[in-house]
């Protein structure tokens, strides 16, 4: 759907055929707000599944990026980044790339890896990260970085021309009118129950 059709589906819900209790920028903060629930909930559902596909509803929202000829530990993320699904290293320009990984910030949870018996190599690279920056335990010399992510949506919005419409797969957008309407009601302080539970319905199957 456009964001201008999510408008008119809205406002059915809503018993309002114009902007009379809620403004259209209401509505589409409402549908921003519901975008990114929905790929929030998508990705928690995915990331916990082994070897799954990336889900259909935020597949679209998949990119990857290279940065070359970096040299030190710290470098600025990705500013379209919205979240992080893994990355690969090549230190030294050598054409060869590895997996990093995120270091446990709690000691106990990776005392395996730091085992020198069970460790799975020394050239293991991990990093941390301190937004905006992600920050490595191995230094790069002219080395390259490969990031695969999620990108932040755009705020939804019919009132440009042409209008910003929601990036997610199409099968999740009566999700998003659900949500919006949950949303409206409850900042309104209306019953909110119905719309609460079509949206939770929704999300069952995507």
């Amino acid at each position: 759907m456009t964001a201008l059709e999510l408008l008119a589906r809205l406002r059915t819900l809503l018993d309002e055929n114009s902007a009379q209790f809620w403004l259209d920028s209401e509505c589409y903060s409402a549908f921003t707000d519901a975008q990114i629930e929905i790929i929030k909930r998508v990705y928690a559902k995915w990331i916990v599944l082994p070897n799954a596909d990336l889900p259909i509803t935020i597949r679209s929202l998949f990119t990857t990026t290279t940065q070359t000829a970096q040299t030190g530990t710290s470098f600025t993320l990705p500013t379209t980044l919205f979240q992080l699904l893994g990355i690969k290293v090549d230190s030294v320009n050598s054409g060869i790339y590895i997996p990093a990984f995120v270091r446990p910030q709690n000691q106990s949870k990776y005392y395996i890896q730091d085992n020198p018996y069970s460790k799975s190599s020394k050239s293991d690279v991990f990093y941390d990260i301190q937004m905006p920056n992600i920050v490595f335990e191995t230094i790069l010399t002219n080395g390259n970085i490969v990031y695969d992510f999620l990108v932040k949506p755009s705020d939804i919005n019919g009132t440009p021309i042409p209008p910003v419409n929601p990036t997610i797969d199409s099968i999740s957008h009566e999700a998003i009118i659900y949500y919006a309407w949950y949303v409206l009601l409850a900042k309104a302080k209306l019953p909110f129950a119905d719309a609460l539970a079509s949206f939770e319905k929704i999300m069952e199957t995507l």
